[in-house]
């Protein structure tokens, strides 16, 4: 009998566990849906002899192409260049090789990713504009100034890379090979550990302390 009871223990710790999981899991398929649902309809895919590229263009004025970060596609250079740039700029935000509807290159290098670029902006009509390159949309924001300066009004570079990035920390190489490589246990951090995400991403628990809602 005494035998019984710890594995009786377990099982009850497992089935709670299956069951906590079981639910955490059919709420972040249902979220997931609304949200992959909502992001199609508020983007365009332009279909050109360079491939598919997704985008999305907000605001009125001097436009300004958007090269998102590894968190996300149009929808990341749609958010930052709301919330950064100044009224009086539009803002065309693209979906990078492989994020959101813009498919996967055979060969993803930052010089076709320009020319897929460039052939977006002639189907918009935009001759020039500024370029901003946000964290790994570094190398293609780089190559579209040196391979068509006439066509880049300014280039911004916003924690971009520039260059091969150093080695990760083995804390970092949990968080980016893991974490990060998996929807479900990356919402699950997002739901329940925000604090200790935005502590890996830079952003200490001191400053975190002063942060208002508006600047979270």
């Amino acid at each position: 009998m005494f035998r019984k009871i710890p594995l009786m223990i377990f099982l009850v710790i497992v089935s709670t566990m299956s069951l906590i999981i079981l639910t955490l899991y059919i709420q972040y398929t249902s979220e997931m849906t609304v949200q992959k649902e909502k992001l199609k309809t508020e983007s365009e895919v332009f279909q050109s002899e360079k491939g598919n590229i997704e985008y999305a263009l907000s605001g009125k004025g001097q436009p300004v192409l958007m090269i998102h970060g590894a968190g996300g596609g149009y929808d990341q250079g749609l958010l930052l260049g709301q919330a950064f740039m100044p009224e009086n700029y539009r803002i065309i935000a693209i979906s990078r090789y492989g994020y959101l509807r813009t498919p996967l290159s055979d060969a993803p290098t930052p010089d076709n990713q320009v020319d897929l670029y460039i052939a977006l902006l002639d189907h918009l009509g935009y001759e020039s504009v500024h370029v901003v390159g946000v964290s790994d949309g570094g190398p293609s924001a780089l190559k579209m100034s040196i391979n068509y300066p006439n066509r880049v009004k300014s280039l911004t570079m916003v924690a971009a890379k520039s260059q091969t990035p150093p080695q990760l920390t083995p804390l970092q190489e949990i968080v980016f090979g893991k974490v990060f490589n998996n929807d479900f246990i990356f919402w699950c951090v997002t739901k329940f550990a925000m604090e200790e995400l935005y502590t890996v991403l830079g952003v200490s628990k001191d400053v975190q302390s002063t942060l208002s809602e508006e600047d979270e």
